[in-house]
């Protein structure tokens, strides 16, 4: 009987010493907080992906290609209000910073999927990839753009119906889709980030990301039917750096304010009110560079282009998506091949090398 009760003291000591041993681990833990951030529904960024998988990853492993949509439902059970998606769209541009504290940003619907798709292979060897937000209004121009290889993030901010497909030029669905667009640059520069608003109707013959370093104004502006500033009758509101100052976000915040309530086009409110400040206060991006349009109809602005950086296929002298389709493929400024993937690296660069070929 003694024996028994030696035993069983023994093992009793034995189990409080484990339970001790266990416990002691448990509370020399760090707390790990849940993660409950907007952006914890999207897919980890390449960076997360590089801190949380193996260093050497398999084989058959593939860099995430975009964002996943954030859940119409949340754990709630609610659908994301639209403040949550305009703050889960602010912090993924944070995320997209480059050293400057600049993302390249811009906004595309399912009008644009071939257009943005041709820019992504266009721009695939520059290295601007990692500072690059595309934001997508509709789930097919999402899910499209998000099937891409190359590393580019895509968000999502779904609008009407309405303003989904082609959108003619200046008509009430369009100007109604791009609100949405002044308002995310607004609150852009209310959380302090800077941006370079582009459009993927265009030309890059070099990466504009890096090329626009050498712009340190709190605004460069970029002229879109005049060679000279004193000349133009409007600024080209598809091209802009801004950085985040007390002046930008006025400029841009009463721009916003007025086309909520006048319409027509942003960059006719935007111009007027960027004249009424001192010209000291804001760069201009060199004609020479940042090209227009025109560049394709005109010979005389060809040569004058010595030193390209960006030209926009815009509205000179054509208008809608087919159109500049068409006149990008003549000009062999079109960088997908006949089943929609990207051309060689080594077609690629030849193209933009001889980008200023006239077709014959």
């Amino acid at each position: 009987m003694r024996l028994f009760w030696a035993g069983l003291r023994i093992w009793i000591a034995f189990w409080v010493l484990m339970e001790v041993a266990v416990w002691m681990d448990v509370i020399d833990r760090p707390f790990e907080y849940p993660h409950t951030s907007l952006l914890s529904h999207h897919n980890a960024t390449k960076q997360d992906i590089n801190e949380e998988t193996a260093k050497e990853p398999p084989n058959d492993y593939k860099e995430p290609t975009g964002l996943t949509k954030k859940p119409e439902v949340t754990e709630e059970g609610q659908e994301p209000t639209r403040e949550e998606r305009i703050e889960t769209l602010v912090q993924l541009a944070r995320s997209k910073m480059n050293p400057e504290g600049i993302v390249a940003i811009t906004m595309v619907n399912s009008g644009f999927i071939e257009t943005t798709q041709s820019w992504f292979c266009n721009v695939a060897y520059m290295g601007l990839t990692p500072h690059v937000l595309i934001i997508a209004t509709d789930d097919v121009s999402y899910e499209e753009l998000s099937n891409n290889n190359l590393g580019f993030t895509i968000g999502y901010f779904p609008t009407s119906n309405a303003y989904q497909g082609s959108l003619s030029f200046g008509s009430s669905d369009y100007v109604n889709w791009l609100k949405f667009r002044t308002e995310l640059l607004v609150r852009l520069l209310e959380n302090e980030i800077g941006f370079l608003l582009f459009e993927t109707d265009a030309l890059w013959v070099v990466d504009a990301l890096n090329a626009t370093s050498t712009y340190t104004s709190q605004l460069t502006v970029y002229l879109d039917n005049a060679s000279d500033i004193t000349k133009a009758t409007y600024i080209g509101f598809g091209f802009i750096k801004a950085r985040a100052t007390n002046m930008t976000k006025t400029l841009f915040k009463e721009t916003h304010e007025r086309y909520i309530v006048e319409g027509g086009m942003e960059q006719n409110i935007f111009s007027q009110l960027l004249w009424s400040w001192p010209p000291e206060s804001y760069g201009v991006f060199l004609p020479e560079s940042y090209i227009c349009g025109l560049w394709y109809k005109d010979a005389a602005v060809r040569k004058k282009s010595t030193n390209p950086v960006v030209i926009n296929n815009n509205w000179h002298p054509v208008t809608g998506v087919a159109a500049k389709t068409e006149r990008a493929k003549k000009w062999r400024h079109w960088f997908l091949d006949d089943k929609g993937q990207c051309l060689s690296k080594e077609e690629t660069e030849h193209r933009l090398k001889t980008f200023a070929v006239v077709p014959e």
